[in-house]
């Protein structure tokens, strides 16, 4: 199993596709994981219609403005399986 970490900032419309893309491949990860980059208008709603039909499978991580280095490395630490995968 795998974590897909997802990366984000200021794009939900590109978010929403991410996450459609993953729910269609033939083998679901382990968990999503979106980071969000200290956004100014979180993606909370959109966040919330993927967490009530994948509740055990979304999680939402959201951190103030650090650039590229730091979300990049919060899918190792927060991921729940060993192997991450940057989307």
């Amino acid at each position: 199993q795998v974590t897909v970490g997802i990366l984000t900032f200021k794009r939900p419309e590109y978010l929403r596709v991410a996450v459609e893309s993953v729910l269609n491949q033939t083998v679901l990860p382990q968990e999503i994981l979106i980071i969000d980059d200290g956004s100014p208008e979180r993606a909370d709603d959109l966040i919330a219609s993927y967490a009530a039909r994948y509740p055990e499978l979304i999680r939402y991580v959201w951190r103030e403005k650090g650039g590229h280095p730091p979300p990049r490395k919060t899918p190792v630490a927060e991921g729940r399986t060993g192997d991450p995968m940057w989307v």
